[in-house]
């Protein structure tokens, strides 16, 4: 059987040899390189095929139950639907937070606030991956995205915020009279939380074997090793690698046939605070979250 070791990185020649080996067999043509795949995208009859791979290998498609964790505007649609094409072609069950499935029926738990404790679980007892974001570019994804978004808790008169003078979300933060204003607007509202809540899992000892991927990596990627970082830390069995990064193929930024859903993905392109933040925006971000960018791996 034409397993990947979890030894192999997803960009060195062993591993797109292999990968290119299975490939050939499911669909008749010969890839060179993981990149090749371009081509023609992989569709759900190819992950079914990568599927049956896996499992005519008699290995179980993880090693134990595993956590991914992500934030509002932190990665969330991209993880989602890489780890729900992924489970569904395994036959994998995916505990989703806000729903209430029973332990022994899931395999992933997927919690778009990084918040597992409140399912009751410990991210110290399963494997974990935690995609982060640089804060700064959180802010200016969020106010970009809140203005517009038709998100319902942005139309709602009831928030947890007491400073929306009788608007919802999204009248008040459209009623601010420049995109300036609105930035520091969302340090004290959803953006400055995600931060906050950012910041409280990487401190947090119940994360201390915890994978923290940052997002930025993600969307630079081009050869897939970030994903197979992310696979293998939670237990993907070698057998089924080629379906993990399959999946994680469809859905990247840099496939030309993906399909990215334009109302979630606002730009595409990391480090935009540097356009955006003058030394009167930055002296603002260091005071409402002091090192928070150093805390989280990025510098200035």
């Amino acid at each position: 059987m034409l397993g990947v070791p979890l030894s192999a990185r997803a960009d060195s020649p062993d591993f797109n040899s292999r990968l290119s080996r299975v490939l050939t067999k499911v669909r008749g043509a010969k890839f060179s390189r993981i990149n090749d795949l371009s081509r023609r995208t992989a569709n759900r009859r190819e992950l079914a095929a990568l599927a049956e791979i896996g499992r005519t290998s008699g290995e179980a498609a993880l090693s134990e139950k595993c956590l991914v964790g992500t934030f509002h505007k932190v990665g969330t649609v991209l993880m989602s639907t890489v780890l729900s094409d992924f489970s569904s072609a395994a036959g994998l069950g995916m505990w989703r937070d806000g729903a209430s499935e029973p332990a022994e029926q899931w395999h992933i738990c997927r919690h778009n606030h990084s918040d597992f404790e409140s399912l009751g679980l410990d991210p110290a007892k399963h494997p974990t991956v935690v995609i982060l974001r640089d804060p700064r570019d959180v802010i200016i994804s969020a106010m970009k995205y809140h203005k517009k978004s038709s998100e319902a808790w942005l139309h709602r008169k009831e928030s947890i915020y007491d400073d929306l003078d009788g608007m919802t979300y999204q009248e008040k933060i459209n009623s601010l009279p420049d995109d300036r204003t609105r930035l520091i607007w969302e340090f004290k509202h959803s953006g400055g939380r995600v931060t906050s809540k950012m910041l409280a899992c990487v401190d947090s000892p119940a994360h201390a074997n915890t994978l923290f991927v940052k997002l930025e990596d993600l969307m630079a990627d081009r050869t897939l090793s970030p994903f197979d970082r992310i696979f293998r830390h939670l237990g993907v069995r070698p057998a089924w690698m080629p379906l993990a990064l399959t999946a994680a193929y469809k859905r990247s930024l840099f496939n030309p046939d993906a399909h990215v859903s334009k109302a979630h993905v606002t730009s595409g392109r990391t480090e935009v605070w540097r356009k955006t933040y003058d030394d009167e925006l930055t002296a603002a971000f260091k005071e409402a979250f002091p090192n928070a960018v150093e805390r989280l791996g990025y510098s200035w």
